[in-house]
């Protein structure tokens, strides 16, 4: 019998099986190291390549973009800029596989880099540059080096730098003159508990007295504000006292030397104010807009010392009714034979204006980037008015209230004249505010609904009080339709640029709606139901009474009334309004700043 023995697994082979499945264990180890090492030495290569992208797009943003941009120049830069940084790849060309200069789009959410061939020539800044830079490598150490494979690296850079615009709805650098300076210096002696006495030369010093942000901020750590480092976002989150802001504006003055202002009395007049303590922050007065990876380029924007002043006192007594003394001139009113006129006015700035700077255009959630708004105010002037009609005396309450809302500016966009090279043409969309007058005064103008009381009228016969008359209108003021202004800009030190405006077609608004007040006006009569014995001894009948109290009704509505409205509107209400920066049915707009900002990365 046979006996058939198994074959059994010796040791010998199962070392050999090991060994084998360790040598393809290494050889795995070694392809996925090399993988590894090939991955790696790629993703640095093509990091460095978009290091060289991104610093090559920046820069040339810098230098190149503006009215003044020239692709060949900024083709040069950007090569030695990509050389300095190490770029070892073909020399870049102007086109898509290369350099192009342009501008962003948006579209929905994403920003679109649109190229512009004639940059510079068709009426659109050039904002943008995007780089596209290429560089060859071997695929592998490895295996590329053995075959000769290369892989083609590339990157793309877009930087873009926007300018950054000032502008004002409603400036008061335009409004100083011989004529309004005294009410000038009422209303801020009324803001601030002030005694300024500034003549229309001082003020107009003033007016040519601009100050950067970086002198304000430095000013400002001087006189003591934790201003540790001069940033624009620190600048305006500051918490600075009142007295804080005018101090640096009377040193910017001291620092211009300006012949037409006598520093040291601004200082003494203007610095002795009775609201010394109140604080506020200055991104209530500034609204600053820079770009994201240089926030300190609006640094260099420059504010203009009145403005800066008198945004300063409104924002710091908002809500409080000021009080102005003022003159009417009698010698307008001989002819009504009053015997006496006492004039009053108060103001309450119910949301102050800021000075705004910041780039043009909408921003990815479709508001517009820098927008600018008047004040809101409500102004009431009144007259207490004493005349005689016949035998009966008269005494007229009289008022009128006017509420303004706000007035909006905005910058639509930034252009390159083609008619005009180097220039810079500035667009500024508008809307004016709408406003409303009444007859009467507010019964209480600080509050934030107030009523209108009607304007309270006694009439006395002989001594004898006959009458009251409560005289009402009403006249809704309707705004100008908004409209795109262009302003040109040849040169920075020209600003600000002249003012335009935005008025309605029917001449001025407010002298219209003064005479719509008064020839609208409802007059509710009250008699005197019980005159007395002496007033039957007088001859003074209810015939009488009402005769002569028509009579007098008669003379208010077409002579009196209409004759002080329009003075109160030319002499206190017009140019207060000129002060407060509140254009009533219009707008008036000025650039007060233009410079190239920083440069943002955008992809």
């Amino acid at each position: 019998m046979v006996r058939l023995q198994g074959q059994g697994i010796g040791p010998g082979r199962q070392r050999g099986a090991i060994g084998l499945a360790a040598v393809l264990l290494l050889v795995v180890v070694v392809v996925f190291l090399a993988l590894a090492l090939d991955a790696g030495r790629l993703y640095m290569e093509q990091r460095n390549l978009q290091r060289i992208a991104d610093a090559t797009a920046l820069e040339t943003a810098w230098k190149h973009t503006g009215c003044t941009a020239d692709p060949a120049s900024a083709l040069q830069t950007a090569q030695a800029v990509a050389e300095r940084n190490g770029y070892q790849g073909d020399d870049l060309v102007i086109g898509a596989q290369g350099l192009l200069l342009g501008r962003l789009v948006e579209d929905g959410v994403l920003r679109v880099f649109e190229t512009m061939p004639d940059v510079g020539h068709h009426g659109v800044v050039p904002e943008a540059a995007r780089v596209h830079v290429e560089h060859e490598v071997p695929q592998s150490l490895v295996l590329g080096g053995l075959f000769g494979q290369q892989a083609t690296l590339s990157a793309e850079a877009v930087a873009r730098r926007m300018p950054l615009v000032g502008i004002s709805a409603g400036s008061w650098a335009a409004r100083v003159d011989t004529e309004n300076s005294p009410l000038l210096n009422a209303l801020l002696n009324g803001l601030l508990g002030t005694n300024l006495q500034l003549d229309a030369v001082a003020f107009a010093g003033l007016v040519d007295t601009s100050v950067t942000l970086l002198q304000l901020a430095q000013d400002l750590a001087v006189l003591g504000v934790d201003l540790s480092v001069a940033t624009v976002d620190e600048l305006l989150s500051a918490n600075v006292r009142l007295l804080d802001v005018l101090e640096a504006a009377v040193r910017a003055v001291e620092r211009e030397g300006v012949l037409d202002v006598n520093a040291s009395v601004l200082r003494n007049q203007l610095l002795n104010i009775g609201v010394e303590n109140l604080e506020l922050q200055l991104a209530d007065i500034l609204q600053v807009q820079a770009p994201s990876m240089d926030p300190d380029a609006a640094l260099d924007a420059q504010v203009n010392v009145l403005d800066l002043i008198m945004t300063t006192a409104m924002t710091a007594t908002r809500d409080h009714a000021v009080e102005l003394d003022v003159l009417l001139p009698l010698s307008d009113l001989n002819l009504l034979n009053l015997v006496d006129v006492d004039a009053r006015v108060k103001a309450t700035i119910v949301e102050p204006p800021q000075i705004v700077i910041g780039p043009p255009g909408r921003g990815p959630d479709g508001e517009w980037r820098t927008i600018v708004d008047t004040a809101q105010v409500r102004l009431q002037a009144a007259a207490d008015l004493s005349l005689n009609v016949g035998i009966a005396a008269v005494d007229v309450d009289l008022g009128v209230a006017l509420q303004a809302a706000q007035g909006s500016a905005w910058v639509e966009g930034v252009g390159c004249p083609p008619d005009t090279p180097g220039a810079t043409e500035v667009a500024v969309g508008t809307l004016p505010g709408v406003a409303n007058l009444e007859l009467g005064e507010f019964d209480d103008i600080a509050v934030s609904d107030p009523s209108v009381l009607p304007v309270a009228v006694e009439v006395r016969a002989l001594g004898i009080h006959i009458a009251t008359l409560a005289l009402a209108a009403n006249a809704p003021i309707q705004p100008a339709a908004g409209e795109t202004l262009h302003f040109l800009v040849e040169d920075r030190a020209a600003l600000p640029t002249e003012v335009q405006s935005v008025a309605s077609g029917l001449g001025g608004a407010l002298a219209n709606g003064l005479q719509t007040l008064g020839e609208s006006i409802d007059v509710e009569i009250t008699l005197v139901e019980d005159l007395g014995v002496l007033a039957t001894l007088l001859g003074l009948t209810t015939a009488v009474v009402e005769a002569l109290v028509n009579e007098v009704v008669a003379i208010l509505l077409s002579l009196v009334l209409p004759l002080v409205l329009q003075l109160l509107g030319s002499v206190i209400l017009e140019p207060l309004l000129s002060m407060l920066g509140v254009g009533v049915g219009g707008l008036d707009v000025q650039v007060v700043e233009l410079l190239e900002g920083g440069v943002d990365l955008v992809r």
